[in-house]
């Protein structure tokens, strides 16, 4: 309980790295609703002067970067939580998407700007530690299959080569009003 005579508590100035989290949070929500929302709309978003998102980044391809970088990160906390798991390949690769799905989820805004904002090859490099890790855990599993004398290599071989095919594949564009989505057929 504060007395008459006692100063008015001392108000901190918010952490940098909390207004800089609160700015990126507030970019995925209004660039997942719209993509070309400006940097002035994410401020606001934000709740933070205009300014204070120029001094964070220098403009929308640096903020794009920066829920890159934070998106690597998280993919790379995800695959060294999921450790290693127990039991064979199946239940590994189950547990790696499942460790990585909610990774996938909040960023997935970025699969949208990704393209334009960032190249296929950043891109690429981004998904790099989750395409090595799952062509490992399907690696591991043929390597089991075919060491089974009832197993059917060429069976087991197709999805893995369909997954590390499109893991490996350029992102399609986004649909647009003229464009319709297909699929690329695997090799």
């Amino acid at each position: 309980m504060s007395s008459p005579t006692s100063p008015p508590p001392i108000r901190r100035p918010r952490s940098t790295r909390a207004t800089r989290a609160r700015i990126l949070d507030a970019a995925l929500r209004e660039l997942g609703r719209r993509p070309d929302s400006s940097l002035g709309d994410i401020a606001v978003a934000a709740g933070v002067a205009r300014r204070t998102v120029y001094t964070h980044f220098a403009g929308r391809a640096a903020l794009v970067e920066g829920l890159a970088e934070d998106a690597a990160e998280a993919i790379r906390r995800a695959i060294a939580e999921a450790g290693t798991p127990v039991g064979g390949p199946a239940s590994a690769l189950a547990h790696f998407v499942l460790t990585l799905w909610p990774v996938g989820d909040r960023y997935r805004t970025l699969t949208a700007l990704a393209p334009q904002d960032l190249g296929p090859g950043r891109t690429s490099g981004l998904l790099a530690p989750a395409r090595e890790t799952a062509a490992g855990i399907l690696a591991e599993g043929q390597r089991r299959a075919s060491s089974t004398p009832s197993s059917r290599p060429a069976r087991s071989a197709a999805p893995s080569r369909a997954i590390c095919w499109h893991s490996s594949a350029p992102s399609p564009p986004a649909p647009g009003p003229t464009t319709a989505r297909a699929s690329p057929s695997p090799p």
